[in-house]
């Protein structure tokens, strides 16, 4: 359903035409906002459960407000909030998202 709702969801800037609208913009992080971070992993462990399994699997990690608070004045959490401190994080993103949206493999760097 995660999956589902995600793809129902991208919203025109999310479109590979649009994505190099703004520098510093993250284009995937309001696609992420809509769901919680229980959807996430619940998500995350479907994906990663083999067909067929039968034993359960669960997905656990440390929340990005944990993680602040376990590493105070660290400004390392980029990596997991989107909020890259360089415009080539941003040109990176935007490119790994247009070749995901057209379909294209390879890396983004």
């Amino acid at each position: 359903e995660f999956l589902d709702r995600a793809r129902a969801a991208r919203a025109p800037n999310l479109e590979p035409a649009n994505v190099r609208t703004c520098e510093r913009q993250n284009p995937v992080a309001s696609l992420y906002a809509r769901f919680t971070e229980e959807e996430h992993a619940a998500a995350i462990a479907r994906l990663l459960t083999p067909p067929g399994m039968k034993a359960g699997v669960s997905v656990v990690f440390q929340t990005v407000g944990a993680l602040r608070a376990a590493c105070p004045g660290s400004s390392g959490d980029w990596y997991f909030t989107g909020r890259y401190p360089t415009p080539g994080g941003y040109r990176v993103l935007r490119r790994a998202l247009e070749n995901h949206l057209s379909r294209r493999s390879g890396r983004t760097y």
